[in-house]
């Protein structure tokens, strides 16, 4: 009985037999029909799948027989296919239509462990199952950091504001506001002279209203070659310049964030960052951006809290006029000497203690207040030819109209 081919089965003579013309020409009829359709390979029993490390496609059609092999992944019929990488890959498929099943494992210096395959149907299962869990650990780990959000208590905290909101302690100065090249920061403050050994460059922010407890000091440093020195934010006491606590700057790096919790002590009721370059330094730029003193010990992220009421505080918040710009209103019936709101008006010539005199228009009045007992008015006529009265309240008294302009009389003497 001659011995066959592994993939294709041709028949091997054996040595006392002779090789005919008929059976060459099958051999090379079969060699052209498995070529053609690379006709899979059966594993035969009790075979070891860890030896087919041969590229090919092949096949194991029995339950009974994939119960005799080693290092199957499974005990049903399947299609094994072998390809190659730096080693080689196995995808193991099985039979069944209604229970298709996958496996894949590598070889490379030794065989790595079978791996399932997510089938569709699994993975409709799986990924619903997969968000729900990525969103439980989101809000697992970002729930508290919400819950420990506190506003930003510093003031113009990262240069946008100018130098708004900060000072120089007696003695010192230098420092600057910069706008940024780079995206992590818009503006920030910066002190780029050179100091030596024992010299100092500070700059304090407005005092920050506090109580005992934990804060979260946070802040963006910029220290690229500053081989020497220091930089670093001091959380002084604002009734007695001490110092309570200090965040410093890594040395000869770029932009980069650091935090720390500062424990208020118990009798301060005030604070003030001062943020500080300390000599030998180069001249390079020392800079500071993106500041949050905030309640509480959570790392939360920075935010401008403090910024939006600094520009509240410093805007104009009592309307002279309308939002169009036009009078702020116009009066029929009010006493003159109940007009003591700032702002621009129109009244009614005849309402009481309205200037005598100038024609019949109504007065355009403006109403300059310093307190309830010092008030100015001006009352301009609406005529052709205006005509300017002048009153002041002093001491809660009001004084007489005084005519400051008067129509121009042609050939006076």
């Amino acid at each position: 009985m001659p011995k066959e081919t592994d993939r294709l089965k041709l028949p091997l003579p054996l040595g006392n037999e002779n090789v005919t013309r008929e059976s060459i020409n099958r051999i090379f009829e079969k060699i052209d029909a498995g070529v053609a359709t690379r006709e899979s390979i059966l594993i035969p029993a009790e075979s070891d799948l860890n030896s087919y490390i041969t590229e090919g496609e092949y096949y194991c059609p029995a339950n009974a027989t994939v119960e005799t092999l080693l290092n199957s992944p499974t005990g049903e019929a399947f299609h094994l296919t072998v390809e190659p990488h730096a080693g080689v890959l196995q995808t193991l498929t099985t039979f069944q239509p209604g229970n298709l099943e996958v496996f894949q494992r590598n070889y490379y210096f030794g065989w790595g462990a079978w791996k399932k395959v997510p089938t569709r149907d699994e993975l409709e299962v799986i990924l619903p199952q997969a968000d729900e869990n990525a969103q439980a650990a989101v809000n697992v780990a970002v729930k508290p950091i919400i819950e420990s959000y506190s506003p930003n208590l510093v003031k113009n905290s990262s240069a946008n504001l100018g130098m708004s909101n900060w000072n120089y302690p007696e003695g010192s100065s230098l420092w600057a506001v910069t706008t940024s090249v780079d995206s992590r920061v818009s503006k920030y403050f910066s002190m780029s002279y050179p100091l030596t050994s024992g010299l100092y460059s500070m700059l304090n922010s407005d005092s920050i209203t506090v109580s005992p407890g934990d804060y979260m000091l946070q802040a963006v440093f910029y220290t690229w070659g500053m081989n020497e020195g220091n930089l670093y934010i001091e959380v002084l006491n604002s009734a007695s310049n001490a110092t309570i606590a200090s965040l410093v700057a890594n040395g000869n790096t770029g932009w980069h964030r650091k935090t720390k919790v500062v424990t208020i002590p118990a009798g301060v009721s005030g604070i003030k960052l001062r943020l500080v370059v300390s000599g030998p330094v180069p001249t390079t730029t020392k800079a500071i951006s993106r500041i949050k003193f905030s309640g509480g010990s959570a790392d939360v992220p920075y935010s401008a809290e403090g910024d939006d009421l600094a520009i509240f505080e410093q805007g104009q918040m009592f309307k002279l006029t309308r939002d169009n710009g036009r009078l702020k209103s116009t009066l029929s019936t009010i006493n003159f000497n109940d007009l003591i709101t700032a702002g621009q008006y129109f009244v009614n010539p005849s309402v009481p203690n309205a200037p005598v005199g100038g024609g019949t228009g109504g007065f355009y009045v403006e109403v300059i207040v310093d307190s309830d007992l010092y008030i100015l008015q001006r009352a301009t006529k609406q005529n052709s030819v205006p005509t300017l009265w002048v009153r002041t309240k002093q001491g809660g008294v009001w004084g007489a109209w005084v005519l400051h302009t008067q129509p121009k009389v042609w050939g006076a003497l």
